[in-house]
C-alpha cells in the first residue's frame, strides 16, 4: 500500500460458539481506508500530503566547487541529487574532495527547509533533522561515499565505495 492513496477494502467478522462446530460469518462490510505515512523526520515532498514529489541534494564545501552555492549550478544539480529509493529512503554516491561539510536541501535556491546533523563531527553515521540550522554533516575525508538516508528513522550512514 502506498501512504496518502485510499484504498478499498472489503472485511467480514468470523464468529465460532463455544463448543460450536460451524463459523458464522458477519455480511461483508466495504470500506475506505487511507494509510498514513509514519516517520521521525518528515521527508522531501511531503508537508502537503503529496508523497511522491520528494526531491534531496547535498551541497557543501567537502565536495570542492561549487561549495556552498545554492542553487547548485550544472552539472552538480544532477551529480549532488539522490535517488528515491521510495518516499522514506534515498540514496547517492558521491566522491568528497577533502574534509568540511554539507547539508541536504530538498528544495534548489532554499535553505528554510534543508536537513542537519543532529551531532557535529559524526561523519559515517547518525541522527539528523529537518531544520535550517547548525551542526552540518561532516565529511568522511577525501573519496567515494554511498549516502544512505532513512527518514522512517531519522538516521544517515555512509558507506566507503
Amino acid at each position: 500500500m502506498v501512504a496518502g492513496r485510499q484504498y478499498n477494502v472489503e472485511m467480514r467478522i468470523k464468529a465460532t460458539l463455544a463448543g460450536g462446530t460451524v463459523p458464522l460469518y458477519s455480511n461483508v462490510l466495504q470500506i475506505k481506508i487511507t494509510p498514513y505515512l509514519d516517520f521521525a523526520v518528515e521527508p522531501p515532498g511531503t508537508a502537503g500530503n503529496n508523497y511522491n514529489d520528494g526531491n534531496l541534494w547535498v551541497i557543501g564545501d567537502c565536495f570542492g566547487a561549487p561549495n556552498w552555492t545554492n542553487p547548485l549550478p550544472s552539472p552538480q544539480d544532477v551529480n549532488h541529487k539522490f535517488t528515491k529509493i521510495d518516499v522514506l529512503h534515498y540514496e547517492l554516491t558521491i566522491n568528497f574532495a577533502s574534509g568540511g561539510g554539507y547539508k541536504m536541501i530538498q528544495t534548489q535556491g532554499v535553505w528554510g527547509t534543508q536537513y542537519h546533523a543532529m551531532t557535529a563531527g559524526a561523519a559515517l553515521s547518525g541522527e539528523f533533522e529537518k531544520r535550517d540550522a547548525d551542526p552540518q554533516f561532516a565529511s568522511p575525508g577525501a573519496g567515494r561515499y554511498k549516502i544512505e538516508v532513512n527518514f522512517q528513522t531519522g538516521k544517515y550512514k555512509l558507506t566507503a565505495q
